[in-house]
């Protein structure tokens, strides 16, 4: 009876492995393996014709030459529709999205040279080039992800090549650092074209290792697009991680920072050259006329608009990509650097002080709003003593009239409430519009925000 027991045991034990391995096959096939039409992406179609007028077009497209074990991707070349493995003694064709410049169809060769076989290169079509990132996810519950793309050097025998590959850093709440994560099963949603050409998914799916019955269950990885992207059937522990930065929009975003500063700065200077210019003209007035110094009083103004402005627009960005965390330490530093300047520039009275209208205010603003939240508690709690003590004494006075005045008097005082939590906000509005926070009646309700950077 024992015997049987056991047995039993083991073939439930036996099945459930075959069922978990039926799983990660499954999802293997889903991700990884599930034809050309998911896991490939066209980088480059090569046209070739020979002597004799012959053509043959071969299309060549990044690809997993082992799902889950290799991390990089090969380039997969296909001669009417069907894989042709391509010989070569440059092993860069097999990584790289160049066209190899001639092609012997019969041998299946591919050469770096024109003249070395009868097929030679005569229309190229390349996709969006392939572009190094790192892409940044993470959620509440500690767990972020890194990942990393682009070409790097590869060395096979005594020759150095490039090849696209891919890495994953993990962290997660248990985890004391940083690590290197290799998931057994890793989905590309379309075509690997987002990463490989330097984009990034707008959510990541983690699914922890060690998922299932006894430990079993293999750990994955799933990038989408969608806000809440639905996970293989497989996992049941996933996290979902939210996209927070991508260092080739952080650089090019940092970049065009940088233009707008110098472009403040230079607008500065010209104004200044400009405002000199014209009180040599308004000094030396028997030389000038009237209209040529009206003329020059124009551009001048111009060109200070022109500096309020650039400068007002690098102070708020460089305040936004502050708060939203896509700034390089490098550029806060010249963020800073630059605020010091426009400062330098208000008190020089080049520009406009764009802090005029927080003048009202000034330090005890801080104060001000504390206060005002205390008020607010303390209204509430009242408005609750009140109501309450109003209606016992109602129902105690035995009046029947008195159970509606109680509820007349909570009525006001709920109304009164409401307005005091209004009040700031109407008073803005009618402060702005009388333009008493603004000592230039010029400054726009965006430029207002300045009077928060320090």
């Amino acid at each position: 009876m024992k015997s049987k027991k056991y047995l039993f045991i083991v073939l439930f034990f036996l099945l459930f492995l075959s069922k978990v391995s039926i799983i990660d096959a499954r999802l293997v096939k889903e991700t990884d393996t599930g034809g050309s039409s998911k896991t490939n992406y066209l980088i480059s179609t090569c046209e070739y014709r020979n002597d004799e007028g012959k053509t043959i077009v071969v299309k060549r497209e990044l690809s997993k030459q082992k799902p889950n074990i290799d991390r990089y991707l090969n380039v997969k070349q296909t001669v009417d529709g069907k894989k042709v493995s391509f010989s070569s003694d440059d092993n860069t064709y097999y990584y790289l999205s160049d066209c190899p410049q001639s092609v012997n169809k019969k041998a299946k060769k591919v050469s770096s040279s024109k003249d070395e076989y009868d097929y030679k290169l005569v229309k190229t079509n390349y996709s969006k080039p392939l572009k190094s990132n790192k892409c940044y996810y993470q959620n509440d519950s500690g767990t972020s992800i890194e990942f990393v793309s682009g070409l790097k050097p590869y060395t096979s025998g005594k020759q150095t090549t490039y090849r696209y590959e891919y890495s994953v850093k993990l962290l997660t709440s248990d985890m004391g650092k940083q690590e290197d994560y290799y998931p057994t099963s890793i989905d590309f949603w379309d075509y690997y074209e987002r990463f490989s050409t330097g984009g990034c998914y707008k959510t990541a799916l983690y699914n922890p290792s060690g998922d299932g019955f006894l430990g079993l269950g293999a750990s994955g990885l799933q990038f989408s697009d969608e806000s809440n992207p639905a996970a293989p059937s497989g996992w049941k522990k996933y996290e979902t991680l939210a996209f927070t930065a991508d260092e080739n929009a952080m650089k090019e975003n940092n970049n065009n920072l940088k233009n707008t500063m110098d472009d403040a700065t230079k607008a500065v200077e010209d104004y200044q050259k400009e405002q000199q210019k014209l009180e040599e003209m308004k000094a030396d007035d028997s030389t000038y006329t009237e209209a040529q110094i009206e003329e020059q009083e124009n551009k001048v103004e111009q060109l200070k608009t022109e500096s309020e402005d650039l400068s007002s627009a690098a102070l708020l960005t460089c305040k936004e990509y502050r708060d939203s965390a896509v700034i390089s330490a490098e550029m806060e530093e010249k963020c800073a650097s630059f605020r010091q300047q426009v400062s330098s520039w208000v008190e020089a009275g080049v520009i406009s002080d764009f802090h005029s209208g927080c003048a009202m205010l000034g330090s005890l603003n801080d104060w001000l709003q504390a206060f005002f939240n205390f008020i607010k508690i303390l209204a509430i709690v009242l408005l609750i003593v009140l109501g309450i003590l109003d209606f016992v004494k109602a129902l105690l006075s035995g009046k029947d009239d008195s159970l509606k005045v109680a509820w007349n008097d909570f009525v006001k005082r709920s109304i009164a409430l409401i307005f005091l939590f209004l009040l700031p906000f109407i008073l803005e509005f009618l402060l702005s519009e009388l333009g008493v926070f603004d000592n230039n009646p010029s400054m726009s309700q965006e430029e207002s925000r300045l009077c928060d950077i320090e």
